[in-house]
């Protein structure tokens, strides 16, 4: 039907726009992946809450690949503490339940 491919390369194209913190929401861990190997300064940027990527990886549960290559492109991000004194580690026990978390 030509309805459903027409939709699909709208969703595809659509997902090729979005940004980090987008396709970390969408779980698109190929494409986080993609951009941080031709973009590793996306490792760096922060939404409207003063995020970074990282931060938002370990709240989104992100698997460990995403948040190795974040560290890997900005290791700094690490040591960004928010407004409370916590830093992506904390959030990343946080969301994890209590389960070791692999540095």
């Amino acid at each position: 039907d030509n309805r459903i491919i027409t939709q699909t390369l709208l969703t595809i194209h659509t997902m090729a726009q979005l940004g980090i913190f987008q396709l970390l929401d969408y779980l698109e861990d190929v494409r986080v992946l993609k951009l941080l190997k031709n973009q590793p300064d996306a490792a760096k940027q922060e939404n409207e809450y003063g995020e970074t990527p990282l931060y938002y990886a370990c709240i989104q549960r992100a698997p460990v690949e995403v948040v190795d290559a974040l560290l890997r492109a900005w290791p700094e991000a690490a040591k960004q503490k928010d407004e409370y004194g916590r830093t992506p580690l904390h959030y990343a026990q946080d969301r994890r339940y209590g389960a070791p978390v692999e540095v």
